[in-house]
């Protein structure tokens, strides 16, 4: 209880370094674009999860997140820090941190009105797949991000390039994490035979170019010289 503990007020210090003074207004941008998503499902039924997929977790996510954890390193070569960070014994766990506490907020913020939504249609889409694809989204855009991170000293270089190297991967990236026709031989938790092998080709491609990215990144916080020069 006292780790589990320790490990939420550490990821919530890290969170606080991250956003810094920026959480009102991202904050509030957050909030219009659920909003938004919410409303457009009330008044228009149709393709209701993929209005609330875009609106309440892929924007967020691409257009909130990428902005805010762009400068996970550069923060700390700002504050002359970063060779402090690189001398730790798993270097990584303390960038990785970083990222995960702001990209687990708005995971849990787009799974749990996803989950709503599959409670409210009683099961009238496949939502293991959903949130599947919502986690491997999540770790390619955290690995993107922290690939570029350790490359380019500007923040904005990194934002610009994460959203390059994702638009590469828009058609896995962008899919409609419900395609339809789903209703006629999926059920309730899992879709069916030939849209499950879609998805299963989509998401391992996601999990794929992440592992690579990560990997990239991973070895190249193992050299801090490559950073600090």
């Amino acid at each position: 209880m006292l780790e589990l503990r320790a490990e939420v007020d550490r990821l919530r210090l890290a969170l606080e370094l991250q956003v810094g003074g920026r959480w009102l207004l991202y904050g509030i941008l957050d909030a219009i674009l659920v909003l938004q998503g919410i409303y457009l499902a009330l008044a228009e039924p149709g393709e209701v999860v993929q209005k609330i997929w875009v609106l309440a977790f892929l924007l967020p996510l691409l257009g909130l997140g990428i902005p805010l954890l762009s400068d996970v390193v550069a923060l700390e070569r700002r504050a002359g820090c970063l060779d402090l960070a690189l001398a730790a014994p798993s270097s990584e766990v303390y960038f990785v941190r970083r990222i995960l506490a702001l990209e687990g907020i708005v995971l849990c913020q787009g799974a749990s009105l996803l989950l709503v939504t599959w409670i409210l249609g009683r099961g009238s889409f496949p939502l293991l797949p959903v949130l599947l694809q919502a986690v491997a989204t999540v770790f390619l855009v955290g690995a993107t991000v922290l690939f570029w991170a350790v490359r380019l000293r500007e923040a904005g270089g990194v934002w610009l390039a994460s959203l390059l190297t994702l638009a590469a991967l828009a058609p896995w990236l962008l899919a409609n994490p419900v395609p339809t026709p789903y209703r006629s031989t999926g059920g309730a938790w899992l879709p069916g035979l030939w849209e499950g092998l879609a998805w299963s080709y989509r998401c391992a491609v996601l999990v794929a170019a992440g592992l690579l990215l990560f990997s990239y990144a991973r070895r190249r916080l193992r050299r801090p010289e490559s950073l600090i020069g």
